[in-house]
């Protein structure tokens, strides 16, 4: 009889090999990066599109300025129409901002167009940087800024544009948000000013001080509104475009969302 050698019993299967983390940080900085890439080309072909962009892009910049002229020669800073009585906003050179915005419009009757949107786009993008932001932060503000209600105020050069820096720097030193101020309907975005509460006051303080000179023409304004057919909320798709610095500031310093990570949960559970 032979004897048989018995085989050895199986031993434990071994354990799966733990699933890598995401990495969460290079998946937003790809989706950063193609956003904005998108931004570019979404800009490019939108102004290709444009009819006539001589007489379009910038049409805001050249009312506005247009008006801080005839104010310096005339006196006259909104429309005889808007002041005489009910009137339909149709963009025959009506003038929708309070007369503080002056202060910002008068330098550009002298000074270089291009200025107008180069000195927010580079203070806005400064902030930016001195904000040290993190990758998810940079990557929804680029989607953000894909959308026309981000990108539209830059092509016809509304004044909206100078409040997108007024809230960043608001945000790192709080009395810059002041400015916001000028366009009444987005004055919430000027409470980004609270990170810094002293100097948020005494920006408040400023601002006071500032329109002080233009009294009897804040009546004009404050007339000009009341007879116009606009409600308070004719500009809040522009809330979009302040709301872009928000977001990167979340994510300031590089600081993060509670994310899942895989990888952790695998190896906790095993």
């Amino acid at each position: 009889m032979t004897d048989r050698v018995a085989s050895p019993a199986p031993g434990p299967a071994p354990a799966p090999a733990p699933k890598a983390a995401v990495d969460w940080n290079r998946v937003f900085r790809i989706v950063a990066v193609a956003a904005f890439v998108f931004v570019v080309l979404r800009a490019f072909v939108y102004f290709v599109l444009i009819p006539d962009p001589a007489n379009s892009v910038g049409i805001d910049y050249q009312l506005y300025v247009g008006a801080a002229e005839r104010w310096r020669a005339t006196g006259q800073f909104y429309q005889p129409f808007q002041l005489a009585g009910p009137y339909h906003v149709i963009g025959n050179g009506e003038i929708l901002y309070p007369p503080i915005i002056l202060i910002l419009l008068l330098p550009f009757t002298v000074l270089p167009a291009i200025l107008w949107w180069a000195i927010p786009i580079v203070l806005t993008i400064w902030a930016i940087v001195r904000m040290r932001p993190a990758a998810w932060s940079l990557a929804v503000a680029g989607i953000v800024c894909t959308t026309h209600a981000v990108q539209a105020p830059f092509f016809w050069g509304t004044p909206v544009i100078w409040l997108a820096p007024a809230v960043a720097w608001g945000l790192l030193l709080g009395w810059p948000a002041v400015a916001v101020m000028v366009k009444p309907t987005l004055a919430p975005f000027a409470l980004a000013g609270l990170t810094r509460p002293r100097a948020f006051v005494a920006g408040i303080v400023g601002f006071v001080v500032l329109a002080l000179p233009f009294t009897t023409m804040w009546l004009d304004w404050l007339t000009a509104i009341r007879n116009s057919d606009l409600g308070l909320l004719y500009a809040y798709t522009q809330n979009l475009l302040l709301v872009v610095p928000v977001i990167v500031w979340l994510g300031r310093d590089g600081r993060w969302p509670a994310l899942p990570r895989r990888g952790r949960a695998t190896e906790s559970a095993s």
